[in-house]
């Protein structure tokens, strides 16, 4: 096992003083030098003490790895061990990074004490630069229970099949409270010079090749002109470099500044470059370029906005498909062509039925186009992020990247904007969503949409729906186990604001009360139910939210309360833990029956719990089977064997981890009556799917269509979707105040939904995805259906209709690679629609 996971490890005694900052680690002493193993395979990874990138001293820790292929170690890594040690006296531990790999790369940590499991401490993660320095400054907070913080004794440092791992650590520091960050020595400033030289020159030839590179986009004069414009000025940032670069440098802030400033000006390059295609495209396509252009792009597509490559398609006509009580949209991005476009807008006609049935329209209450709003991220998460977003080809660790992308980033959906000024050199999303009627007629409908502008005509273009002969399920297709309850983490320095937030009454976490049931209705229309994972009663369930869903025939299941485990299994902390568990789900459970709800309703706990911990989970178990009859059981827990010869075989479900799940022993699992759902959080990362901010668009619709459909879990599980961290509701676009961060720096990790003007719902580009994926899987289902009543399974139409259930390669060939084309995700769900329609056997006959 120790191989397959590529562990080496480092054992250093070092004298900690509990009441100063101390240095745990520099890698100076000749104790240090000589207590570092040589890696087990010098073909797959080494750690080694070396006399480069030192940030004090004269040595650091040379960890690197070639890039991970199948059959090398899945996590090379390496363990720094002291004396157990009180971290309790500290708040930051910080560590010296040089990063001297092409791409950015992911760096894993665990803290943890003497006994068990390394995975049982304290876990931080950072995204590494290509090739330059950074400060990793660790808050020490939010322990787990399954490590002691007061005897610390093991550092754990490993990557998760690196791509790009070649980086040097040292100084290894442990600060108090209010003492300052160390500054590295003016040796490591002097080493760093020559990469970013090495950065500027790359530049420089970049910059200098923009001119050949455009040449074939300047189809007019004013493109040309606007080309030769950058150029000039490009070459006067450039030479504002240089000038900087040629003298000496000593402060290390210099250096980052002059890193930053170039990889932003290799990123406008890039935009610049989209900018003159795009034009190009527009007027080969004959659209009229008097003021704007107008693209298209859609729903799985990220358009930035701003200092950032992008690709749109010319917009000349417009099409969407979908079936009855769906919700299917595309999206609208206009530019300038010159100076700031003012109060743009977007409208769309009436949309009349093209066939028999000339008397149908598509109500204009069911068609929206809603301004995209921005979030800016303003610093790199700890996860690769993205795609070429130039070519939109492949997600970016594929090719050579620059650092990921920070800054502006499309995410909530501005529904209370009914026009905005776009300033020049800028690209604004216009989203246009068509929810179809459950008695829509099937056919195809025609209108046009209308982008209007203060200071430019008017751009008319064609829309054309087609409503497809079927109707989708008014509640989920896939049990769902979704937590909305408000509020704001800890884990960043926001916190020193929590307090204020939660006393605010217009802050999001409140005033969103003020709008329970169209929060409710809201949710709904995404398919997930008003619930929480980790309620103790109190609200919780919201029976009067429920209720009405009910009456709607769009109710979810629910949760009646968190559970966990005794202690122990004596008499005393069994009945401390029957006191304080029971009656509260025995009252949500009361009350799930008097409103006829309980066929909706299951008990979750112990989340992500240990193997240490099964025996006195299954006690818990057999406690609430007796309590609660009837309601199936869920947990987190880290059973990857699902119950099958283990002591959790009385749970009724499990729920892994999307890489953890496994098909046959899922298999293996429901022949002997359970259930296996799966989850995201904020893993796993890249190349796995997910849906952070920086994600493509495209993952969560995937992850919730093909890969459920391919995969077949019997549910989805996430653990909140309203880390609200903003002090106010957003009332103003397109650029937000809207805080990203759901804790460190992730970027939207448990918060899918932005809160709107007096506490209104917004939605988000990651939650029409999900919603999306959701209903692609749905066509699957009907489908399934249909084959299942088909009286000749061995026809034509059934063979098609089983490809199309396995999901074609082109779309998903496993859960790390998949498609980043749209058009893929369309064509296959356009298949199953047109097997649907030509089901030898429909629904009801």
């Amino acid at each position: 096992m120790k191989k397959l996971l590529g562990i080496v490890s480092v054992q250093v005694c070092c004298a900690v003083s509990a009441f100063a900052a101390v240095t745990l680690f520099d890698f100076e002493t000749e104790a240090e030098r000589k207590s570092v193993p040589k890696s087990w395979d010098k073909k797959s990874f080494q750690v080694c003490v070396t006399n480069h990138f030192a940030s004090s001293g004269e040595t650091s820790l040379h960890f690197s790895a070639v890039p991970w292929r199948k059959g090398l170690p899945q996590w090379p890594s390496f363990t720094l061990t002291t004396q157990p040690t009180d971290w309790t006296k500290y708040d930051r531990l910080v560590v010296d990074l040089v990063s001297v790999g092409e791409n950015p790369q992911g760096l894993s940590s665990f803290f943890t004490d003497p006994p068990g499991r390394i995975q049982n401490g304290l876990s931080r993660h950072i995204m590494l630069p290509a090739k330059g320095y950074l400060q990793w400054v660790i808050q020490l907070d939010k322990w787990p229970k399954t490590c002691n913080p007061k005897q610390i004794s093991r550092l754990h440092f490993f990557a998760s099949e690196p791509q790009c791992l070649d980086v040097f650590l040292d100084r290894i520091t442990l600060l108090k409270k209010g003492e300052p960050l160390p500054t590295p020595s003016p040796a490591l400033v002097k080493e760093l010079v020559p990469f970013t030289r090495d950065q500027f020159e790359i530049a420089s030839r970049e910059v200098e090749s923009l001119k050949a590179e455009t040449e074939p986009f300047c189809v007019t004069g004013q493109i040309r002109k606007e080309r030769d414009y950058f150029l000039s000025k490009f070459r006067e940032e450039m030479d504002a470099f240089r000038k900087k670069l040629d003298g000496e440098i000593r402060e290390l802030s210099l250096l980052i500044s002059l890193q930053d400033a170039v990889a932003q000006l290799q990123r406008k390059r890039d935009s610049v470059i989209s900018r003159f295609r795009f034009w190009a495209d527009c007027v080969r396509a004959g659209q009229k370029t008097e003021g704007m252009l107008v693209g298209t792009a859609t729903t799985m597509e990220q358009v930035m906005p701003r200092g950032a490559a992008y690709t749109l398609k010319p917009a000349t006509d417009l099409a969407i498909r979908l079936a009855r009580n769906e919700t299917e949209g595309l999206q609208l991005a206009v530019t300038p062509t010159e100076g700031k476009l003012q109060n743009v807008t977007v409208s769309v006609s009436a949309l009349k039925h093209t066939g028999f049935f000339t008397w149908a329209k598509i109500p204009a209450s069911a068609v929206t186009c809603d301004i995209v709003g921005y979030v800016d991220t303003k610093k790199a998460p700890p996860y690769r992020v993205g795609y070429n977003v130039a070519t939109n080809e492949a997600p970016f660790y594929a090719k050579k990247s620059r650092a990921a992308f920070v800054g502006w980033w499309p995410d909530p959906i501005l529904n209370f904007l009914k026009g905005t000024d776009i300033a020049e050199q800028d690209v604004q999303s216009f989203w246009i969503n068509i929810r179809c009627p459950e008695d829509q007629k099937a056919g195809t409908y025609r209108g046009k949409v209308e982008i209007t502008a203060d200071n430019a005509p008017a751009v008319t273009i064609p829309f054309t729906v087609r409503v497809n002969d079927f109707t989708l399920p008014r509640e989920s297709p896939l049990p769902l186990a979704i937590t909305f309850s408000p509020g704001v983490n800890r884990y960043n320095e926001f916190a020193a604001q929590v307090d204020a937030v939660k006393k605010n009454p217009d802050s999001p976490v409140n005033s969103w009360k003020r709008h329970k049931q169209e929060w409710g209705d809201f949710l709904a229309d995404h398919y997930i139910t008003m619930d929480s994972l980790y309620h103790h009663g109190g609200e919780y369930p919201h029976f009067d939210v429920l209720r009405r869903l009910r009456e709607q025939g769009r109710l979810g299941i629910f949760n009646l309360g968190y559970w966990g485990y005794p202690k122990d299994l004596s008499e005393e902390s069994v009945k401390k833990w029957r006191e304080y568990t029971i009656p509260k789900l025995k009252k949500a459970y009361d009350g799930a029956k008097e409103n006829g709800m309980l066929d909706h309703a299951y008990v979750y706990g112990c989340d992500e719990i240990s193997a240490q911990y099964f025996t006195n989970i299954q006690y818990a178990v057999s406690v609430l089977k007796k309590e609660l009859p009837g309601v199936p059981i869920a947990t987190t827990a880290y059973d990857h064997e699902f119950g099958v010869g283990s002591p959790l075989a009385n749970m009724d479900v499990f729920t892994p981890l999307t890489p953890k799940f496994d098909c046959e022993k899922a298999e293996k699992a429901r022949a002997e009556g359970r259930k296996v759902w799966w989850y995201i959080c904020c893993g796993p990362h890249t190349p796995h799917a997910n849906m952070f901010v920086e994600c493509p668009a495209i993952e969560g619709r995937i992850l919730m269509g093909a890969m459920t459909t391919r995969m077949r879990p019997d549910g989805f599980l996430y653990y909140e979707i309203t880390i609200w961290n903003s002090m106010n509701c957003i009332t103003s676009g397109p650029f937000t105040e809207w805080d990203a961060r759901s804790w460190t720096t992730y970027h939207g990790d448990g918060a899918w939904t932005c809160v709107g003007p007096d506490g209104t719902p917004l939605t988000t580009q990651r939650l029409e995805n999900f919603r999306d994926g959701l209903e692609d899987f749905a066509y699957a289902k009907i489908l399934e259906e249909r084959l299942k009543a088909c009286p000749r399974p061995d026809c034509e139409w059934a063979k098609a209709a089983k490809e199309q259930l396995a999901v074609p390669i082109s779309v998903m060939q496993d859960m790390k690679t998949f498609t980043y084309d749209p058009a893929a995700v369309y064509q296959w769900r356009d298949a199953m629609a047109d097997l649907i329609e030509r089901a030898p056997v429909k629904k009801g006959e």
